[in-house]
């Protein structure tokens, strides 16, 4: 049968489940890029011993940088500097949520305790065999 992407509505996977079926290759979580920046902007959600602020707000303040002396050298040298600092900047940001989502995914797999808290309010993602997803289904 195909795999098909379930949400928290649609199936209870508790932290066991998952990363059994996970280290069997059989399930891929996921988690929204909205939802993986309000946890990491969240101090009561954010998973005990994983730092996000540091790491995102150093890249983003980088990006920033890159991209307002560009626009310096694009107004003292050649226009299209400002072309090289926006660019870099995209490729951080996008960056920077990536490495969100997956220190988020990451963290699911170590404390079932913060599993649990985003599984309840309906946040995952799961991307799982139709026929091994059928027993926990609601």
């Amino acid at each position: 049968m195909p795999n098909r992407v379930y949400t928290c509505a649609e199936i209870s996977l508790p932290h066991a489940d998952m990363l059994a079926l996970k280290r069997a290759g059989d399930l891929t979580l996921g988690i929204g890029n909205d939802t993986a920046l309000r946890i990491s902007q969240t101090p009561a959600l954010k998973p005990a011993g994983i730092s996000f602020a540091r790491s995102a707000n150093a890249r983003n303040w980088i990006a920033v940088a890159i991209f307002v002396g560009s626009i310096y050298l694009s107004f003292i040298d050649e226009w299209w500097h400002v072309l090289f600092g926006l660019a870099t900047m995209l490729i951080l940001g996008k960056n920077t949520k990536k490495l969100n989502i997956e220190k988020i995914l990451v963290a699911a797999e170590i404390d079932p305790v913060f599993y649990d808290s985003v599984r309840a309010s309906g946040d995952w993602l799961y991307r799982i065999d139709e026929a091994k997803a059928a027993p926990f289904l609601k």
